[in-house]
């Protein structure tokens, strides 16, 4: 996965030479200007790109541009995801880059993004891209490798006016909901399984029956034996 967005960076000359996961400190997580593409969202090798995330320069602080990304699970099943990025320098995260989204919960991390002083203006800052894999919190190895995803995503400051500390905006980012679903793998056995239980169950049934009825029927011959005897005996 890092492989890809690698391929992607070296595409771009102003960009460094390898993906890095965000990095974490008690206060914040360290992960910078991204021209927005041309469509809402694409897919590059096999991982979807979403619309781009808009940070918002800080009233003030005009090096400081800052949103709060609400991470949405909308499966049934807790996701432990983790963001990365391709530069690391210029942005931080806080509480964490990585974690555990409960069932149908949010998780909300705040992203501050800091102009370097090598760069007059946001304009002259390099692109930003992000990544955000995720899979199922689950105790089998292999149903989490199968559930495994990701979804890339720019970076961008916006071009409304500063906005106060407390008035910084929310961007959702909605993680895919059939990760909550079973793999196919999962679904046959799953499948499978009901099947032979429902057949267990016929076949539980079907003798249940038979030894019913041969009961009855011995109970019959007996009450004829039983006439028989009764008017020979006459």
């Amino acid at each position: 996965m890092e492989n890809s967005l690698n391929n992607e960076i070296n595409k771009s000359p102003s960009s460094k030479n390898s993906a890095t996961a965000i990095s974490n400190s008690d206060k914040n997580s360290s992960l910078q200007l991204a021209s927005t593409p041309e469509a809402s969202s694409t897919t590059i090798g096999g991982v979807k790109l979403l619309q781009t995330i808009k940070f918002n320069i800080i009233e003030g602080a005009e090096d400081l541009a800052q949103v709060r990304l609400v991470l949405c699970n909308l499966t049934q099943t807790s996701l432990k995801f983790r963001l990365k990025s391709n530069q690391n320098d210029a942005v931080t995260c806080s509480p964490n880059s990585f974690g555990t989204i409960k069932p149908k919960d949010n998780f909300e991390v705040l992203l501050s993004w800091y102009q370097l002083p090598q760069y007059n203006t946001w304009i002259d800052v390099p692109p930003l891209k992000m990544i955000i894999e995720s899979c199922l919190d689950s105790k089998n190895p292999e149903e989490e490798e199968e559930s495994r995803a990701a979804i890339k995503f720019l970076g961008a400051v916006s071009t409304a006016e500063p906005c106060k500390p407390e008035n910084i905006p929310k961007e959702q980012l909605l993680l895919d909901s059939r990760l909550g679903n079973y793999s196919e793998k999962t679904r046959k056995g799953t499948r499978k399984n009901n099947s032979e239980s429902k057949s267990h169950k016929k076949s539980n049934e079907d003798k249940e029956e038979l030894t019913n009825n041969m009961l009855y029927l011995l109970f019959f011959l007996f009450f004829l034996l039983f006439i028989n005897y009764g008017l020979a005996k006459k």
